[in-house]
């Protein structure tokens, strides 16, 4: 789903959201446009939902298909209270727990949340996670800023190395005295598609910033040539065109360097109407 807290009421929304989101990475990536179709079913409750004693988690679930034991099988990644767990099986009816994953060296700053996870054909596979922060803006606000982080697998998810940020919004486009329930700026709660060509990732994304024209659900890439170094190499749509991220790497006093990268604001592909 793309909003990581919906509520009960908002599913529908929610489904019908997907499926607009597969629209528009089809259009991004130049394919013909799938078609979907939409159908009742019963909630199914994963396994660490159920350990948190709740039927939702909180955040996409990313799914990746692959072998276990020589037989074909379901990878589900789950994060609650920005925790990311692990489960296997044959159906997303019968997954077991396998646990929560591990970081190797270190977890990113702040809470994570998995959002997409891409198999790369020698094994390796590319976790694209919802990552939430203070805000610098707003040091005393209960509310946070996300961003989006990239980390990488060797061994079917279990443990994860974190690659860094590869977007994140602009400086000075937060709102501390903001509506939001949880968020005074920043960018998150996405998806990441990568095309039929192998050629881009496309991240679609929810933009909080301050600029109510700005808000709502906005695209990005990245080369899949640059999934092992992605941080700087993400480009924003932004008026029709593809922005490259801005060196903002500072030099320090004692001669180490500060990186740091900044990002366009995204042109909303799907444009809120209330701030």
């Amino acid at each position: 789903m793309l909003f990581a807290r919906p509520s009960s009421d908002a599913r529908a929304t929610a489904l019908i959201a997907c499926a607009a989101l597969l629209l528009a990475a089809s259009t991004l990536a130049q394919q013909p446009a799938p078609t979907v179709d939409l159908t009742p079913a019963p909630p199914i409750a994963l396994p660490s939902a159920k350990m948190a004693g709740s039927l939702h988690v909180d955040s996409n679930s990313a799914v990746v298909w692959d072998l276990l034991d020589e037989e074909r099988t379901l990878h589900v990644f789950t994060s609650v209270d920005g925790i990311v767990s692990l489960s296997t099986g044959r159906t997303l009816e019968h997954l077991e727990f396998q646990g929560h994953v591990t970081w190797d060296p270190q977890a990113p700053d702040g809470c994570v949340w998995m959002e997409a996870v891409l198999a790369d054909a020698d094994g390796v596979w590319y976790g694209y996670y919802h990552n939430e922060v203070v805000p610098a803006e707003c040091p005393d606000s209960d509310k946070m800023e996300p961003r989006i982080g990239a980390a990488r697998s060797r061994d079917r998810g279990r443990t994860w190395e974190d690659l860094g940020i590869v977007l994140s919004s602009l400086p000075g486009t937060s709102e501390c005295d903001t509506r939001n329930l949880y968020f005074a700026g920043g960018v998150g709660d996405f998806t990441a598609v990568l095309d039929r060509d192998e050629h881009y990732v496309y991240l679609l994304f929810s933009q909080y910033v301050r600029d109510t024209e700005a808000q709502g659900v906005a695209a990005a890439r990245l080369l899949w040539a640059n999934r092992d170094q992605p941080v700087g190499a993400v480009e924003v749509s932004q008026g029709g065109l593809w922005l490259p991220a801005n060196d903002a790497t500072v030099p320090r006093d004692d001669g180490t360097i500060d990186v740091a990268w900044e990002y366009p604001i995204g042109t909303p592909l799907f444009p809120t109407h209330d701030s």
